[in-house]
């Protein structure tokens, strides 16, 4: 982080240099690789958790509370990334990001 700073502190200080721009790209390439992956596996193992669920799983009828309530669905489908909830009557989707699924209050019907 010292570096980070230093070459900052140096832009700021002594205008543009080209090695100095080259540093702070360097630096960016990083940071998003490092937030990429971190959401990948993130993704991921909220995934595996979904699918090694013995109680919930696509096709189960569920309840979800929210700010009105609850609403009444049953689950469709399922990726990496989103787990889809027809509701009763089928007026609407509901579309839940599967790292939301470990913390999200599940009620699961009969």
């Amino acid at each position: 982080m010292d570096d980070t700073s230093n070459v900052i502190k140096e832009i700021v200080t002594s205008g543009l240099q080209w090695e100095m721009l080259f540093t702070l790209f360097q630096l960016m390439v990083v940071g998003y690789i490092i937030i990429y992956l971190r959401s990948f596996l993130f993704n991921e193992f909220a995934w595996r958790k979904f699918k090694s669920s013995l109680v919930i799983g696509i096709g189960a009828r569920v309840r979800l509370y929210n700010e009105a309530g609850s609403v009444d669905g049953r689950i469709i489908s399922a990726n990496r990334s989103t787990i889809k909830i027809e509701t009763k009557g089928k007026d609407a989707v509901i579309y839940v990001p599967t790292k939301k699924f470990p913390e999200k209050e599940w009620v699961v019907l009969r």
